[in-house]
């Protein structure tokens, strides 16, 4: 009945129009225009397709990359090694007393037990590995302690071999320099001695030949010329001998003989060296002829002594001279 009241008064209307504006038809709905409520329904419907269909245009991606949850222990899994539980046995609650009519319905309860796991026997941690670890660190540096301490002792007892043999050496230099001292000092005796002696000898003779003739004086001038010369030649033995010394580097025969002839001067000079006898070994002979000329010049002539020159017999054995 409202439905055909409405139409009844649209049709009135459009047969009587207003004098105020169209007729009420053409008002919308709700007083509003029909271009609003077309561009109204447009949106709308425009919303709705792009929020239907639009995002299936685009690939889906999610707003947060994927989360992994990675377990950095691992324990053992109960549930594996446990005993599958038993089902819960149901509970039936007493019923009523018959005697009491009851129009309640009482739901059966059903009580579950709660079946406590047995515990897993964790097995304890070991620190054997870590014991023999730290023993075997301890072990590699007490031995290379003990090599540290082989090597120090090595070379202590190489600085005291050392140094014992320089002692050694330095004993060996001063026996020999005492020795060479007193070869030296008892050489300078015996050249004493024998001054001495020729001293003596020359003084007898000129006493006895001072109440002598004149033949008898000319021989007794020439008995003091040979004892000038005699006293001559000690020196130059004591010349010679300092400078005779064989080197160490082997052994000499002691039969090693060299005979030298040289000629001097009054001046002490060595004019002529001639090897009269030779002792078969190079060396040896070489060392005379160095010998003669380290010890060259000799000593001069006595001023009483009226020679221009003589010729003396130089005869070199190993730790010998003899004339």
């Amino acid at each position: 009945m409202r439905k055909t009241e409405t139409l009844n008064e649209i049709a009135a209307s459009r047969n009587n129009p207003g004098p105020s504006g169209p007729p009420a038809a053409f008002r919308g709905i709700g007083g509003l225009s029909p271009l609003v409520v077309t561009c109204s329904l447009i949106l709308h419907l425009s919303f709705f397709f792009i929020v239907q269909y639009v995002p299936s245009f685009f690939p889906d991606k999610p707003l947060l990359d994927e989360i992994m949850t990675v377990d950095l222990v691992s324990l053992p899994e109960v549930a594996d090694s446990m005993p599958p539980a038993a089902p819960p046995t149901p509970v039936k609650a007493p019923e009523p007393p018959a005697a009491v009519p009851s129009t309640l319905v009482v739901a059966p309860v059903v009580v579950e037990q709660t079946v406590t796991p047995a515990p897993v026997e964790v097995k304890p941690i070991s620190l054997k590995p870590l014991k023999r670890k730290i023993r075997k660190a301890a072990d590699t540096r007490l031995a290379e302690e003990k090599a540290a301490a082989k090597r120090e002792a090595a070379r202590l007892r190489e600085l005291q071999r050392q140094r014992e043999l320089a002692q050694q050496r330095a004993r060996e230099q001063q026996l020999a320099l005492a020795q060479a001292r007193e070869a030296e000092k008892l050489a300078a005796k015996e050249a004493k001695l024998a001054r001495q002696l020729l001293a003596d000898s020359l003084r007898s003779a000129a006493s006895s030949q001072a109440g002598r003739s004149g033949s008898g004086g000319s021989r007794g001038g020439a008995r003091v010329d040979s004892q000038i010369l005699q006293q001559y030649l000690v020196q130059v033995d004591e010349r010679v001998r300092r400078y005779w010394e064989l080197p160490d580097m082997k052994s000499w025969p002691p039969d090693l003989e060299t005979v030298v002839a040289i000629v001097i001067r009054q001046d002490g000079s060595v004019t002529r060296t001639e090897v009269e006898k030779k002792s078969g070994d190079p060396q040896f002979d070489s060392f005379v002829m160095e010998t003669i000329k380290s010890a060259s010049p000799m000593p001069r002539f006595p001023l009483i002594f009226k020679e221009n020159s003589i010729e003396v017999g130089l005869r070199f054995r190993p730790g010998a001279l003899s004339m």
